[in-house]
């Protein structure tokens, strides 16, 4: 069983809530904090936190080689092999081919490289967006 977890940035302060997400009917992201007995039940000590919906990305299930759970939208980089070739990659976690990846920048060709714990997690899009930019 795989933890299903989401993080959200809130509005106000810019701090990160760590929860389950919610889109509410007027397009309005909340993430939901605390214990929750069920999926089918709001029983128990819980808060709302209204977020940005830009910010909002799940957890993968993976960590990064230091151990800290790597989210959708998170900057990694790390290496792959190509042809017996190693090469760097620094790209953005998402969502694609069935699975989590890390897509890759233009100097590295468009690579898609399926997402792996020998990675490392230097940032995120939401607040390091220069590290994306090609040098």
């Amino acid at each position: 069983m795989r933890e299903i977890l989401f993080r959200g940035k809130n509005k106000h302060d810019g701090k990160w809530f760590y929860g389950f997400s919610v889109l509410d009917k007027n397009g309005q992201s909340w993430i939901f904090t605390g214990e929750v007995l069920s999926s089918f039940s709001m029983a128990g000590e819980w808060s709302r936190t209204p977020v940005d919906s830009d910010t909002v990305g799940q957890y993968t299930g993976l960590r990064d080689k230091n151990d800290v759970k790597i989210f959708e939208g998170d900057i990694v980089k790390g290496h792959y092999y190509k042809a017996g070739v190693r090469k760097r990659l620094v790209g953005k976690v998402a969502f694609g081919y069935n699975g989590w990846i890390i897509e890759g920048l233009k100097q590295y060709k468009g690579t898609a490289e399926r997402l792996t714990v020998s990675y490392e997690i230097i940032g995120n899009v939401h607040e390091n967006p220069e590290l994306l930019e090609v040098e």
